[in-house]
């Protein structure tokens, strides 16, 4: 392998970025490889030969203004056999607003074995949290949001490949990156109530479940399984990556009282709307845009 690009995502923003920038790499070098985590964890996959000089990227959102856990587990595992030999390490963030110190917590994590991250990307997408606070973008501004987002993409991935694929611009150390204000107070306040929202108890299926088993297909830990068509949460394994709510096709998935009524948000109805994409998979890469 020359270059790989892993992600992870709950409802699609990551994932929409992860292709983005596998494809225009693929582009510049056919040799690219679109990883998803959740896949690697489950089949054991951790260990990776790389070429000389290649580069891997981590594209994954921000939760809490920290790290998602399934991204920690795997990071946990890792193994990038020939990085060191001319190789670059990458990360891109996606966020609702602002990451907080959550690149500085993933470097820390990628440090512990032994890989240095040598640039950091951010990508402000529409908010997809609704549980234990309401913070989803408004409807109408989704697709202005996905706009804007295409543009800071548009400079992200040239950024990317100069850096980090071609290296005809290899100056290190560099950010493009909104950590928002008080980055440090909030990642150090509020990443720490990430372990509540993980509490499976309060997911259910209210009365307009219609047992099409989604919930279970779509969940990236592989805890939710059918049981007298009804969904089950396994207790202490969630991600909270909410793609159980909002993937859920009758919006029968709750979490407790909070979320009745509230917006479900996947990228790939935003994206059929504005570009006329459905979803589909070509040499590994999904939803590329024209």
């Amino acid at each position: 392998m020359k270059n790989i690009v892993f992600w992870f995502s709950g409802s699609g923003n990551s994932k929409f970025v992860a292709s983005q920038i596998a494809e225009r790499v693929a582009a510049v070098d056919s040799d690219t490889t679109l990883l998803y985590i959740a896949d690697l964890l489950k089949s054991g996959q951790t260990r990776f030969d790389l070429e000389a000089g290649g580069s891997v990227g981590f594209v994954f959102p921000t939760y809490f203004w920290g790290v998602p856990q399934i991204v920690k587990d795997f990071v946990s595992k890792i193994e990038l056999n020939g990085i060191s030999d001319g190789g670059v390490v990458y990360q891109v963030l996606t966020c609702g607003g602002s990451t907080g110190m959550a690149d500085m917590s993933f470097s820390r994590l990628l440090s512990r074995r032994g890989y240095k991250v040598s640039y950091t990307y951010s990508v402000s997408m529409p908010d997809n949290y609704c549980i234990l606070l309401d913070l989803m973008t408004p409807k109408e501004q989704i697709l202005p949001l996905l706009e804007k987002a295409q543009e800071k993409l548009d400079k992200v991935i040239p950024a990317i490949i100069d850096q980090c694929v071609t290296k005809k611009s290899p100056s290190g150390g560099e950010l493009m990156i909104d950590r928002g204000a008080c980055p440090r107070l909030k990642s150090a306040l509020l990443y720490p109530l990430y372990k509540y929202g993980r509490d499976t108890a309060p997911f259910h299926a209210d009365k307009n479940c219609i047992g099409c088993g989604k919930c279970e297909k779509v969940c990236p830990m592989g805890i939710i399984s059918m049981s007298e068509g009804k969904p089950r949460w396994e207790k202490g394994k969630c991600t909270q990556c909410l793609a159980c709510l909002h993937h859920c096709p009758v919006e029968s998935v709750q979490y407790g009282n909070k979320t009745k009524g509230r917006l479900r948000y996947v990228i790939e109805k935003y994206l059929y709307l504005r570009y006329g994409i459905t979803k589909r998979t070509i040499q590994g890469r999904l939803w590329p845009i024209k």
